[in-house]
């Protein structure tokens, strides 16, 4: 009869284990067959583990997915609480690691992980929004610790709420930029330490130091996060790359493609990137992916932020004013130095290369130009040592291109000057000097402001120049071409 017992308690012992786990999910496994750390994306509500010893209201609480060097780890949101991922590759389960006790300070807290560690930030509680960084011991004590910081910035940082406080962990550089609060708490508002007067400033901190201080203003609304991608912070309306200082626009909106199907037991509920591979799923199903194209981004051009040196904050109607008269007063010696410039250029070129000039100006059809009232007429029809013949070949060729209705671009010049294999400096050397001598020389005989040879932005990469003969300088473009004809 004991032994009946025993073998039955046994049995109700090992059902009751095997009954915490699950049946492995592919999106665990692809988190974990990663080496190193994610940055995992929590958007909604989902059971990745089943709680039975907290109280009903955390059931609704998102259970927030961490990825370190040390393998995935699972905390449930208002909870200190976290759990580690076991898994066999047949079923899986979390196991309790935490010896936390306390619960409901911390409810919509930004949770990140940093190599091998776990941290959170802020957080609501009982009339409170906190503004504590915590990292969790999992070697010692199990529990989570305050850092010392140098000043107290509270944060609320709701997963799934549009006006939530803007963050973004910048791994790299171990710092954590958050936007100011979006409410002030009056019961705090007497404490100096406390700096959040203003929601629209942008504040970071070393997670390593403690220290915070003034990154810049946003110039951009805070809109649900929905993916963490290598080209900034998606939503459903642009991508903020904080790192870089750009908004991108979609061309093919895919983020609201895969977000208009994530309805029912295909919600979507988490999201992360891996290169440029976006892969989002749940605890429900199989997962996908869709690859972030940098050619499906328009920059706007308009900046993320506006930068500021000084950590005390202008008010914002005083700070746009003063960018504004900086802006105007900028533009203003920027036009000026630019016609002093120009003055000096074509000084030079009349100077040094009008001795030079030996053509018709009937022939150029220049003759009503009043820069030339006073520059003599010569007989020989020839633009002789004043354009030489690897110019004269390299204006055709460009020349040949615009008549075609298509921009040169640099790689293209690069193989006409027969530079590909050399260095990028002396590529760059050698185009300035083949495309500002040209704009030189026949600046005096131009009818345009503009130069003759004329460059813009690719649409590919707006890094790069793209060049192209102007058509107020194509018919000056192709005299010089036939009068030059052997």
């Amino acid at each position: 009869m004991d032994k009946f017992i025993l073998y039955c308690t046994i049995l109700l012992l090992s059902t009751n284990l095997y009954a915490k786990q699950k049946p492995v999910l592919p999106i665990l496994e692809k988190i974990s067959s990663i080496k190193g750390s994610v940055q995992i994306q929590n958007l909604f509500v989902d059971n990745w583990v089943q709680i039975d010893d907290l109280p009903v209201s955390f059931k609704n609480s998102v259970q927030n997915l961490i990825k370190t060097n040390n393998g995935i780890f699972l905390n449930i949101d208002g909870t200190g609480r976290i759990y580690k991922y076991i898994s066999n590759g047949r079923t899986y389960e979390f196991i309790r690691i935490d010896s936390t006790y306390y619960t409901g300070y911390n409810f919509g807290s930004i949770l990140f992980n940093h190599k091998e560690n776990i941290y959170s930030f802020g957080g609501e509680g009982f009339w409170n929004t906190n503004g504590d960084l915590r990292i969790f011991d999992n070697s010692i004590s199990h529990e989570w610790h305050a850092r010392k910081l140098n000043k107290l910035i509270h944060g609320s940082f709701s997963g799934n709420d549009k006006v939530s406080q803007f963050y973004f962990f910048d791994e790299q550089n171990h710092r954590l930029i958050i936007s100011g609060p979006t409410y002030t708490q009056s019961h705090v508002l007497m404490n100096p330490k406390i700096d959040s007067s203003n929601i629209k400033v942008l504040y970071q901190l070393d997670i390593l130091s403690g220290k915070w201080s003034t990154f810049g203003i946003k110039k951009f609304e805070s809109n649900q996060r929905l993916a963490l991608t290598p080209y900034g912070i998606a939503n459903d309306e642009f991508f903020v790359d904080i790192l870089r200082n750009k908004i991108y626009k979609q061309k093919v909106n895919v983020i609201n493609l895969i977000f208009s199907k994530s309805i029912g037991d295909n919600k979507v509920s988490i999201t992360f990137c891996k290169d440029s591979i976006l892969y989002f799923g749940n605890s429900t199903g199989e997962y996908d992916s869709i690859l972030i194209s940098r050619q499906n981004l328009i920059d706007t051009g308009n900046p993320a932020y506006y930068s500021i040196e000084n950590t005390n904050i202008l008010p914002s109607k005083l700070y746009i004013l003063l960018i504004s008269i900086i802006g105007v007063l900028l533009l203003s010696f920027l036009f000026i130095f630019k016609n002093q410039i120009k003055k000096k250029k074509i000084s030079s070129i009349e100077n040094t290369d009008l001795n030079k000039v030996k053509v018709l100006k009937s022939e150029l059809n220049v003759s009503e130009n009043p820069d030339f009232n006073n520059i003599p007429i010569y007989r020989s029809g020839k633009l002789i040592e004043l354009i030489s013949e690897q110019e004269l070949i390299f204006l055709k060729y460009l020349y040949d291109n615009s008549m075609d209705e298509r921009m040169t671009t640099i790689e293209e010049i690069n193989k006409k000057l027969g530079t590909t294999n050399k260095t990028v400096e002396i590529q760059k050397k050698m185009r300035s000097d083949m495309i500002n001598g040209i704009n030189l020389k026949l600046a005096p005989f131009s009818k345009s402001s503009r130069p003759v040879i004329h460059k813009l932005r690719s649409e590919f990469d707006k890094r790069s120049f793209e060049y192209y003969i102007h058509p107020e300088n194509m018919d000056l473009s192709l005299n010089i071409i036939n009068i030059n004809k052997p």
